[in-house]
């Protein structure tokens, strides 16, 4: 979430820096922006 939004870095640089698929990265996001929702 921070590399996405604050860094404002496309999904590939991040799954490129994380070591992980462009749809993994595009889960994670999806799922902490839900886990976020929840706290706030």
């Amino acid at each position: 979430v921070i590399l996405f939004h604050f860094n404002e870095l496309p999904q590939s640089e991040i799954a490129t820096i994380v070591g992980c698929s462009e749809k993994s990265v595009e889960t994670r996001l999806y799922r902490a922006r839900k886990m976020l929702r929840e706290w706030l």
